[in-house]
């Protein structure tokens, strides 16, 4: 398939190069939950990365990777308008998910947060299930082009859940 997919960059989307960062949404919950919601910036990163090699943009993924929260909109509108385009179903949602993205960065800086600590994970809860829903997308997109995701399970989704174990046990530990 040699067509010209997407309306910020144009990019051939022949051969076997995914246009966005493959993962297994699953995968992509449970490195977000075992790193505290760090890992969307590897997830931006390595998106942001794929769309200036297909696109041979001059754009700076490290960039955009940092500022994620600001330029999620732009990710996410970007992935619907390839859906759309690839006439991927129900791509519709990922604009709402990037205003909401941006959106919550405000809630950051609210000093209530300094009193209920609680309130922050709150917060951050949403921008990793917001991650697991655009990356099903993402899946879909690259499945139309006939990419295909690994959808075994694999040594490395281990990683997540040690992570996530012992988070609880040193958590566990400290309340003794």
């Amino acid at each position: 398939m040699s067509e010209s997919v997407g309306s910020y960059f144009q990019y051939n989307c022949a051969g076997d190069k995914p246009l966005f960062y493959q993962v297994k949404p699953i995968t992509a919950l449970l490195y977000s939950i075992a790193t505290w919601g760090l890992y969307s910036y590897w997830w931006h990163y390595q998106n942001w990365h794929l769309i200036k090699n297909n696109a041979e943009s001059t754009i700076s993924p490290l960039a955009r990777s940092a500022f994620h929260p600001l330029f999620a909109y732009s990710l996410y509108d970007q992935i619907s308008e390839t859906a759309s385009s690839l006439n991927v179903r129900g791509a519709v949602f990922l604009r709402t998910l990037g205003i909401l993205h941006v959106l919550s960065v405000g809630f950051w800086f609210e000093p209530i947060f300094d009193l209920f600590p609680i309130i922050s994970l709150l917060v951050l809860l949403p921008s990793m299930f917001d991650l697991v829903l655009v990356q099903w997308k993402v899946v879909e997109i690259n499945q139309a082009l006939g990419l295909s995701i690994c959808n075994k399970f694999e040594t490395i989704d281990l990683i997540p859940l040690f992570l996530i174990a012992s988070q609880m046990l040193a958590f566990y530990l400290v309340m003794i």
